[in-house]
């Protein structure tokens, strides 16, 4: 790289060179070498939080390593480069949730390489358990969940994910997460919204039952989204758990036999 040890009285250019600092260069091209050089090479865009942040500075390693390991293509990709560069920018100005961000960041490039769980419910879908993803036809194996449990499964985990997100605050956050719990697998669904008050919360499924009335007539809640989380849950022998905090959040897990 052309004049990187040179300083010129604004610092070495070596610094830019760190895992997974947004960097912009103007290439040379020569046709006697087999590697071109670069010259005016300087920083994307200021990151006010990685470089100072273990927790940031951690996690864009991680980032540099599964990029590394990953992706192997030569060819120009402007998709999987503008959520890589878009990715840094988030990770240096997000708040909440850094320790996540790694999850966030491996689903994103699943579906970039072209391998994820196909999420999308479709009425009449068959669950495939081996492949994670609903299917429009039965499988040949015996690992999946008829149209019925497919049926209840996508309204369990819709209905989560939209109380969620209808219980929030603005600028909030929610978080999906498939795990085991005490050996057996679960999903969790958390957000840092406004909480549920400590004698309400083993009221909140029952059918109809809403904690904040007005809010859920405004946001065209029902009251039933949390019992139909929990009749879904017992049609799988699965149980459900509620934590939640006034004014910090709730978080609920399913967790399947």
């Amino acid at each position: 790289v052309q004049g990187v040890r040179s300083r010129n009285g604004r610092g070495s250019k070596l610094a830019l060179f760190q895992p997974m600092f947004p960097v912009e260069f103007e290439g040379l091209e020569s046709p006697r070498q087999e590697m071109h050089r670069f010259k005016e090479v300087r920083a994307g865009f200021a990151l006010r939080e990685i470089p100072f942040d273990v927790r940031k500075s951690t996690m864009a390693l991680f980032m540099a390593e599964v990029l590394y390991r990953l992706v192997r293509e030569c060819e120009p990709n402007a998709t999987l480069f503008g959520f890589v560069w878009n990715s840094v920018g988030a990770l240096d100005a997000i708040e909440r949730g850094v320790a996540n961000f790694h999850l966030w960041f491996l689903a994103q490039m699943s579906r970039l390489l072209g391998f994820h769980p196909g999420n999308d419910y479709i009425p009449g879908s068959w669950f495939d358990i081996r492949e994670g993803e609903y299917v429009s036809a039965r499988p040949t194996h015996t690992l999946f969940l008829t149209q019925e449990c497919a049926r209840l499964l996508d309204e369990l985990v819709s209905n989560l994910v939209e109380n969620a997100i209808r219980y929030n605050r603005e600028g909030g956050h929610v978080y999906v997460w498939v795990l085991p719990h005490d050996g057996r697998p679960s999903i969790r669904v958390s957000d840092t919204g406004i909480g549920i008050p400590e004698e309400a919360q083993k009221k909140v499924f029952e059918r109809f039952y809403r904690v904040d009335k007005g809010r859920s007539r405004d946001m065209g809640g029902t009251g039933l989204g949390l019992a139909i989380v929990k009749h879904a849950a017992a049609f799988h022998d699965a149980d459900v758990s509620l934590v939640s905090k006034l004014g910090e959040g709730t978080s609920v897990t399913v967790t399947f036999p």
